[in-house]
């Protein structure tokens, strides 16, 4: 049973390594089976397709990142704070500064980059992205109620704002990667869509 869930397991991650970082249809079975060192037999006992294996890897994923953002949303931490470790989490969840290069996620590859296997993966992907809106509206729900926001803003609308404001920042960091005027940036842009009160306005990355 642990060697089942070893190999598993090593294919998820190869499917991080390899599908995240590169065009979908730029990796094959073959290939993912030759960097996670197992045989395709054992691929397609654990996942009938690739198609499978990337939807179960982003689930893999959202696992982890759900741990993070649970303890940054945890109301231990007053919400500027929350608001500080969140920014500073979606900026190195995205972006690899060393390397300069973007990051990939599941939900950022087009239907064109999948091909046939767009509907098995659209599903995963709005899954995802919606849970990522509720943590969201989570965090923008705690500044309204702290009384740092200029208006009643729509909770809901705001968090699909942020959404949106986040793939277009990683499709704009593919053309002109210049990481310090994204931080920059994206700092002022969540700010006026949250219409966070200028005197609680603060720079995420001072100490970072």
């Amino acid at each position: 049973m642990s060697n089942n869930i070893e190999t598993r397991e090593r294919l998820l991650e190869t499917a991080l390594n390899l599908l995240w970082r590169r065009n979908y249809n730029a990796v094959g079975v073959n290939e993912i089976c030759k960097q996670a060192g197992v045989t395709k037999g054992s691929f397609y006992h654990h996942f009938e397709s690739k198609a499978a294996l990337f939807c179960q890897a982003s689930e893999y994923s959202w696992q982890s990142t759900k741990q993070v953002v649970d303890e940054i949303m945890s109301p231990m931490n007053p919400p500027l704070e929350q608001l500080k470790r969140y920014l500073r989490f979606v900026f190195s969840r995205k972006f690899d500064i060393d390397a300069g290069t973007v990051r990939d996620c599941s939900y950022t590859f087009s239907a064109s980059e999948l091909g046939c296997d767009f509907a098995t993966i659209a599903q995963t992907q709005r899954d995802i992205l919606q849970r990522s809106i509720t943590y969201n509206r989570a965090l923008i729900q705690a500044l309204k109620q702290a009384d740092l926001l200029e208006k009643d803003i729509c909770a809901e609308s705001t968090a699909r704002l942020f959404a949106q404001y986040f793939h277009g920042m990683v499709s704009f960091a593919r053309i002109e990667n210049n990481f310090d005027a994204i931080k920059t940036d994206m700092t002022t842009a969540i700010f006026r869509l949250l219409g966070l009160k200028q005197e609680h306005w603060f720079d995420p990355f001072d100490d970072a």
